[in-house]
């Protein structure tokens, strides 16, 4: 009884190493992620399984502060996404949500692929990413 008991412990402990290993790792407290929107398509490099190739990507990952609903968030990466944003310093400022700053991480043809908003006071934000 006991070896069968040991046996049960160590395959439920083997499929749960399995499931972890293959899940997304979890957000940090705090946070939660929101899905994707569609945008405009941008092409830039990714790397695939046969290596790197530029690819046509048109979904922007979205996730930002539990505080913030994701309707919130997805309707403003939408919008910034379609804007056109000008080049300019290290951090281009898309327009966000009044009293917030939004920084892109990165352009492409003047879309902001990549970036994230904060309020004024720092304590809440979201972010947002070009996905294949």
């Amino acid at each position: 009884m006991s070896r069968l008991i040991t046996l049960a412990a160590a395959c439920a402990l083997a499929a749960t190493a399995a499931v972890t290993a293959t899940a997304t790792p979890p957000l940090p407290p705090g946070y939660k992620s929101c899905g994707a929107v569609t945008g405009p398509t941008i092409r830039q490099p990714w790397r695939t399984s046969t290596g790197i190739r530029v690819v046509a990507m048109h979904r922007y990952g979205v996730g930002g502060t539990k505080a913030l609903s994701c309707t919130f968030m997805r309707t403003w990466v939408g919008r910034i996404v379609r804007e056109s944003t000008p080049p300019g310093g290290l951090f281009p400022h898309p327009k966000g949500p009044a009293g917030w700053r939004c920084d892109a991480a990165e352009l492409f043809k003047r879309v902001a692929t990549s970036g994230f908003c904060h309020d004024a006071a720092n304590r809440n934000g979201f972010s947002w990413g070009a996905e294949p």
